[in-house]
């Protein structure tokens, strides 16, 4: 969340994307550092289509498969080294047979297999339009206009994945006015209604495990979802 994720929020989505696939906490979260040629595990290959880039309905089990395919190898040093974990692509457990996802050849390259489908499925039209729809919900409306959503897409594309522009584009006057007319506004989840509290008191915290606590009773501690999909963002929740 701190070193990979803050990092790279407003810079470019295939930066993003290839540093969260690299690090070992998404690595080890998803079982991707189990994913052998011999023995795929396809955890992380899934969640990486349904959840980070196209969506569901956008992709094929044979494409999950493949997905898989690409990442074989992928692991991180683990605690007996000075480096751990830091990333390690492992040649010997990379499947360096041909791929196919969404259409595209990969020819076999070892851990370029998986860099190349990141710049796949950063530049694929339905991870734009997914990720507009989730930019828009975040900050604008839990039901933002397809209109606003289609021009956040366009931005994404047309800027090679910019992520500071395709914000710019979410706030922008227009947006704000095309969704403020007519959707309804945001409600704060209990973590961000708990940071914008001390942020605008700045107490001097003497027990900040107490503000965990607090993000407990209300149903948000951080970290604590069981589910890759993280907190849900709707009104009702």
């Amino acid at each position: 969340d701190r070193d990979v994720i803050r990092r790279n929020a407003l810079g470019n989505f295939r930066g993003l994307l290839v540093a969260d696939a690299k690090s070992a906490a998404m690595l080890h979260y998803l079982d991707n550092y189990r994913n052998f040629a011999t023995a795929p595990n396809e955890n992380y290959g899934r969640e990486l289509l349904e959840l980070h880039t196209l969506g569901v309905g956008n992709y094929t089990e044979a494409d999950v498969a493949n997905v898989a395919r690409c990442l074989t190898g992928w692991q991180y040093w683990g605690t007996t080294f000075a480096n751990h974990g830091e990333f390690r692509f492992n040649a010997a457990q990379h499947d360096n047979g041909t791929k196919v996802v969404l259409g595209n050849t990969i020819a076999p390259g070892g851990v370029t297999d998986g860099e190349r489908l990141m710049e796949i499925l950063a530049t694929h039209p339905a991870t734009a339009q997914f990720l507009a729809r989730k930019l828009c919900r975040w900050f604008l409306s839990y039901a933002p206009p397809q209109g606003v959503v289609d021009r956040v897409a366009a931005t994404f594309l047309s800027s090679g994945g910019d992520l500071s522009s395709t914000v710019a584009q979410v706030l922008s006057r227009r947006s704000l006015e095309a969704t403020t007319s007519t959707s309804q506004l945001k409600i704060k989840r209990p973590f961000h209604f708990v940071c914008s509290v001390v942020r605008a008191t700045n107490p001097t915290l003497t027990q900040p495990v107490r503000l965990v606590a607090e993000l407990a009773t209300m149903g948000q501690q951080p970290f604590r979802w069981p589910a890759p999909n993280g907190y849900p963002d709707s009104a009702e929740a």
